[in-house]
């Protein structure tokens, strides 16, 4: 076995990690180098998210079965768009972040006794619905490798 031999796996020069599939500067997803951009982006999908929220909220109460549906269609496209934005979980992650906040905030007890959310099925498929839609969204396989 003198020098014919196949090469170990990870023995390869620096230069053949990405045509292998390994890491490779510039990555996307947790990999991607962290920049302004990158938080101006991850911010606005916070605020995308709570905004979402805050419809979603509006619209199950209002038109008791469409709206809930409809609501929760918003949060998927919500969850995946902010997938695609971002090519991985980080974004997924900021905008459910915010769906989260809104969703607490609206469903907590004020002094007045005014809610937003009444206390109904509707109100937990669609917390319940929310939270699947962004866990189904941030743990799908593979990245999006084109960048809107």
């Amino acid at each position: 076995m003198s020098g014919g031999g196949r090469a170990r796996a990870g023995s390869g020069t620096a230069g053949s990690a990405g045509a292998s599939g390994g890491p490779r500067a510039g990555g996307q997803g947790w990999a991607a180098p962290i920049g302004p951009l990158r938080i101006l982006l991850a911010l606005g999908l916070l605020v995308l998210g709570a905004l979402v929220g805050i419809a979603g909220a509006l619209v199950v109460e209002a038109w008791p079965p469409g709206g809930l549906v409809l609501a929760l269609l918003a949060s998927l496209g919500c969850f995946m768009g902010a997938r695609i934005a971002t090519g991985g979980a980080l974004g997924v992650g900021a905008a459910a972040t915010g769906w989260l906040i809104a969703f607490m905030w609206l469903s907590a007890p004020r002094a007045e006794g005014d809610t937003v959310f009444v206390a109904g099925i509707s109100t937990y498929v669609y917390m319940v619905g929310g939270i699947v839609a962004a866990v189904i969204c941030a743990t799908l396989r593979g990245t999006v490798h084109r960048r809107v």
